[in-house]
């Protein structure tokens, strides 16, 4: 399913990213709770990860190291207030997205 910008406004996002390429993430990400999402060049999700506080780049590394990335050549942040809203925003994509990395266990 395509990426919905309205996810943009949701209460708990603080701020985001524009869609960029994944081999470049380390350039425009920053290391804040939130989440992030992996897509194709479509902007479907495939993949919604959440990252702890300062821990936006290492979550991303680990998800690409797990495969998470499977099928996605984009990667997008959403900045959350804190670790709670992180988690919650996490269950919120995954429920309205399905996207199949998360469903596979890729």
């Amino acid at each position: 399913m395509k990426f919905d910008t309205d996810d943009h406004k949701i209460g708990m996002v603080k701020d985001y990213t524009p869609w960029s390429k994944i081999d470049n993430y380390q350039d425009n990400l920053k290391p804040r709770s939130g989440v992030f999402l992996f897509a194709n060049r479509g902007h479907d999700v495939r993949y919604v990860g959440k990252a702890a506080k300062r821990g936006m780049l290492d979550a991303i590394r680990s998800a690409i190291n797990s495969d998470k990335d499977y099928q996605a050549t984009r990667i997008k942040a959403l900045y959350t207030y804190d670790d709670e809203n992180a988690l919650d925003l996490r269950r919120r994509l995954i429920t309205a997205y399905s996207p199949l990395n998360n469903e596979r266990g890729v």
